[in-house]
């Protein structure tokens, strides 16, 4: 299992973000129920993000001083976002038990349509009492005619 050092916030990002950047990053954490004023109480806790993709949301926490992961089965950002994992959720997340504080992951198909065993990795590496958010969830809806 890869361990991780506490990440220093000025390491793992640009000084300065994009605009679109960071209302990417705000709108993602807003959908999965955290807002900017709140912040403040997760700086010291880990925090993975499961198919972070460019990592916006990640990006932000980090920008507010928050040890955020980014996490991925997508190499394309290897090298472009530090601290970047390369890992397929369904299969095995490289960290041990109880790592993270808080787990998240947002718009990802896996946790929408196939794995159990993604969420079975999202659970074993979140601490005991620590939260997992997954979402935002799109269900088709199917409508008859009476």
């Amino acid at each position: 299992m890869m361990e991780i050092p506490a990440n220093s916030p000025d390491t793992f990002v640009e000084k300065e973000l994009s605009k679109e950047t960071i209302e990417r990053g705000i709108k993602v954490l807003s959908n999965l129920g955290f807002n900017t004023e709140s912040f403040a109480e997760l700086v010291g806790k880990r925090v993975l993000d499961i198919g972070s993709g460019a990592a916006e949301a990640v990006q932000v926490f980090r920008k507010h001083g928050i040890d955020a992961t980014p996490l991925d089965a997508d190499d394309s950002f290897r090298g472009v976002i530090p601290g970047y994992i390369v890992a397929d959720a369904t299969k095995e997340i490289p960290f041990s038990d109880n790592t993270f504080e808080i787990t998240m992951a947002y718009a990802n198909p896996i946790f929408d349509t196939e794995s159990i065993e993604a969420y079975s990795e999202a659970l074993r590496v979140t601490k005991e009492g620590g939260q997992l958010r997954i979402g935002p969830f799109f269900l088709p809806v199917r409508k008859t005619r009476t």
